[in-house]
Order: structure tokens, then C-alpha cells, then sequence
């Protein structure tokens, strides 16, 4: 196995690595459960200037390997030796300690600090196949420290997975934290809170671009004046925000198509709610995909945009459940939940194996369950805990982001695809709802693989 790694920034420099370690030391993204890789960080060298700044530069690249999900970091109080004389070389490692601590990489590197920049190298090794996989180019300025940590983190996951981290993604969410409801966005970390709307009125369902840059939304009139919902596009980064064509309907839950040139939404301008694709280029019509006497409401499309699954009473239960349907070819959607009063909000991971959703329990309460596209192998997420709805997947499929009243008020809380690993991102005497993950910003850069 070949691959070659598209570099990420000028100022980054990824060099030879052996193929044989990656191969070994690869983890398995389909995976949702696979344990994090343990992995000894040691502390950056300093060859000349202060050591401040090295310290800063390492206490960053733990806590982009502590975001990731993908590590394990097992920190240098718990080396069994002093390592201070090792060089940088494999023959200069002792590996044997390093296995001994059950590590399967290790992360050390250099600098020198001179004039308000630093240079040197950071290395990435595999333990058990005793080889460097990883060397970086350090040459930045001490504004650049925390971009540099997270560089060689996405550099050291495309790596290991052929996928960069989720670290520059964002999460949309609707809040009423100003009275009313509003678009806000903030990190995937929760941090860094950015209010976009300032309808003083109802903004609900966003949604963001393919390309995790603008986000569709469907908002009430501003300021409280009367009328039907609008759908709107907003660039979170120039705070633009730009109304689409009116239609004369009710218009629910708007979703990007991968194509971007269509939205999926519901309509329902003959008083039936159903699925509608809405061109974004003028000159195209409007195409109807359902037609059912039941309400088909909360659409997601898969992998590729050639199929698509929402929520339908059409069974005539009056209780929702899940259908899959394709949309390139004309056929009957097929339903894939036959279990719970109220299954809606599905999301479809982009890895395509896993569809996300909410549906009501034997309690009445809400709560998140995972199932494959065909309906098989569906697993409950959360228990006990409140109502937990809106779920939404990470780009790289490994963490959800939903949003839950446990503590009394809804916030938006995200953990791992198995249920574990809870974290909560936002707190306040307000309800956050409606959280929706972007995809990465920039791509994913291209990992070829050659025999």
C-alpha cells in the first residue's frame, strides 16, 4: 500500500513515511467503537530561546489529540525512565519502554526560538514497527502555535485514517437566548458563540452547505410582522444573509442537496405536507418526490444524493416512522423502522452505513437510536435522561451532536456514535435546540492508495 499526503499549509512540510507502519497502525473509522490509540507525548525540546513557548505548543497538540477521539494520551510523568537524552533518530529510541506502556505511537520533536519564531521538527513514530511515520516542519511565529498544533494533528489523522479532523467545523443551532429564537453558530468544541440572526421573531431548521459554508434556514417574518416562513441563506463568516424566492406555502425543514444546486424541504400548498426538491438556479421547477396522503416531513439525503430518507405517517397510524426512498429513479420508498410511537429527525452519516434519528419510548420520553440503512441492527443511544432530539453526525461519522432537556433546559450536548463519551457543550438558562454538525471547511484532502 502507497499513499502520498497533500500538505495542508505553506509553511508545512510532511515527508517520508513507511508504508509498512501505516498500514499497522491504521485505525478503523467504520468502527464507531474502536478504542482510542495510545500514545505517549513527550515534551518539545528546546535548543535555544525561552522554553514558554514549547510548552504552549505542546499543551495545544494535547488537547487537539484529546478532540480528535482517536487518542489515548498517556503523559510523560508516566514514563518508567528518563528520555531526555534520546535523540530523534529510530536508532536513538528505546522503543522496548515505549511498549511497555502499551503505547502504539509516540510524538516528540524539537525548536529553537529566535526573534518571535519558532523552527524545529515534531515526529510521530510507531512503536511497535520501530519506525518514524510522521516528520513536520515547524516555522511559524508564536500567534501561529495553536494553528500549528492542530495542523500537525490533521496532518498525523490523515495519516492514520485518510481523513482529517473535524476541528475546523462549526455547529448550528437555534436558541432563544435573546428572547426569541435565533441562528447562532459555535465551534465543534462549543466554543466561541456567534449570534447570526436578528429577526426578533422565529428562525427554525438550519442547515448547512456540502461544502460547510452557508447555512439555509427558514425564518417568520422580522420584527413580528405577519406572513408565512421565508427560506433564507446566511454566510456565517460575512454575516450576509439572503432571502430565497418566496413560495406560497408552509415551508418546513429545508436540507442542502450534495450537488448544492437544490434544497429538499416540505411543502404543502394543497394542505398535504409533502417533499419538494427547490432548485437554487434560476429557471429550474420545482420537482414534488413524495406523493402520499400522510405527512412527509424531515428529510436527509445519503452519500451521493442518489436516495433519501424522512418521516411519514403514511402507514396511518398517526405515528410517524422512517422511510427510504431513492431519487433518481421513480419507485415506492421503503420503510425501514417499525418500532416506536414517534420516529423522526433522521440524519444520514456521510459515511453512508448509519442513519440517526429520535423516536418515543415505552415513557413518553424522546430519545436517540442508530440503525443501518436497511433498517437492521438498530441500537437505543440514550436512556433515562430526558427528551434528546435533533440528532446530527460529525463529518467523519465517529460523534453526534443533539440537543436534550436532562438538566431541566435544553442544551446541546455531543458524544460518541455508540452512546459513550457524553459532553456537554452549551449551559444557560435558556433553551438551544436544533443543532446541525457542518461538514469540513476545507475538504478532505485526497489520500491515494496504490498496490
Amino acid at each position: 500500500m502507497r499513499r502520498s499526503i497533500v500538505p495542508m499549509a505553506m509553511f508545512l512540510v510532511l515527508l517520508a513515511v513507511n508504508q509498512k507502519a501505516i498500514a499497522e497502525i491504521t485505525i478503523r473509522l467504520d468502527s464507531v467503537s474502536s478504542e482510542p490509540l495510545p500514545l505517549v507525548l513527550l515534551p518539545i525540546e528546546v535548543k535555544r530561546g525561552e522554553a514558554a513557548a514549547a510548552l504552549k505548543l505542546r499543551i495545544y497538540i494535547n488537547d487537539y489529540l484529546q478532540l480528535a477521539d482517536h487518542f489515548r494520551v498517556i503523559e510523560s510523568d508516566a514514563l518508567l525512565k528518563d528520555v531526555s537524552q534520546e535523540g530523534f533518530g529510530v536508532a536513538e529510541i528505546d522503543f522496548n519502554h515505549y511498549r511497555l506502556l502499551a503505547a502504539s505511537l509516540l510524538v516528540k520533536g524539537f525548536c529553537r526560538i529566535r526573534s518571535g519564531r519558532l523552527r524545529g521538527r515534531l515526529y510521530a513514530y510507531d512503536v511497535a514497527a520501530r519506525k518514524r511515520v510522521l516528520e513536520y516542519k515547524l516555522d511559524v511565529k508564536a500567534p501561529q502555535l495553536q494553528q500549528a498544533a492542530k495542523d500537525f494533528v490533521d496532518q498525523l489523522l490523515l495519516l492514520l485514517t485518510g481523513e482529517r479532523g473535524i476541528f475546523d467545523t462549526r455547529i448550528a443551532f437555534i436558541s432563544n437566548r435573546t428572547g426569541k429564537k435565533e441562528l447562532y453558530v459555535i465551534n465543534f468544541d462549543g466554543t466561541h458563540v456567534s449570534q447570526l440572526t436578528d429577526f426578533k421573531n422565529i428562525v427554525l431548521s438550519p442547515n448547512w452547505s456540502p461544502n460547510g459554508e452557508n447555512l439555509v434556514f427558514v425564518a417568520y417574518p422580522k420584527y413580528g410582522r405577519r406572513g408565512k416562513p421565508q427560506l433564507y441563506i446566511s454566510n456565517p463568516d460575512s454575516k450576509q444573509i439572503k432571502a430565497l424566492p418566496r413560495v406560497n406555502s408552509n415551508v418546513i425543514a429545508p436540507v442542502w442537496h450534495p450537488s448544492s444546486n437544490h434544497l429538499l424541504l416540505t411543502l404543502s400548498p394543497r394542505g398535504d405536507p409533502e417533499i419538494y426538491l427547490f432548485p437554487l438556479k434560476r429557471g429550474k421547477k420545482l420537482r414534488r418526490l413524495t406523493h402520499s396522503y400522510g405527512i412527509d416531513v424531515s428529510p436527509a439525503v445519503g452519500p451521493g444524493g442518489a436516495e433519501m430518507v424522512f418521516a411519514s405517517d403514511r402507514s396511518g397510524s398517526g405515528r410517524p416512522q422512517l422511510y427510504i426512498q431513492s431519487l433518481v429513479r421513480r419507485s415506492r420508498a421503503r420503510r425501514i423502522t417499525f418500532e416506536g410511537k414517534h420516529n423522526t429527525s433522521p440524519d444520514w452519516s456521510q459515511r453512508g452505513n448509519r442513519i440517526v434519528y429520535s423516536g418515543m419510548t415505552a415513557d413518553g420520553r424522546i430519545n436517540l437510536f442508530v440503525t443501518k440503512p436497511d433498517g437492521k441492527e438498530s441500537m437505543q443511544l440514550t436512556f433515562g435522561a430526558g427528551n434528546n432530539e435533533h440528532p446530527s453526525w460529525s463529518p467523519d461519522g465517529r460523534r453526534l451532536v443533539f440537543a436534550s432537556n436532562r438538566d431541566g433546559r435544553y442544551h446541546l450536548y455531543s458524544m460518541r456514535a455508540d452512546g459513550s463519551q457524553l459532553k456537554q457543550l452549551t449551559w444557560g438558562n435558556y433553551d438551544d435546540t436544533m443543532p446541525v454538525w457542518s461538514a469540513r471547511r476545507h475538504g478532505i484532502e485526497v489520500v491515494s492508495r496504490r498496490d
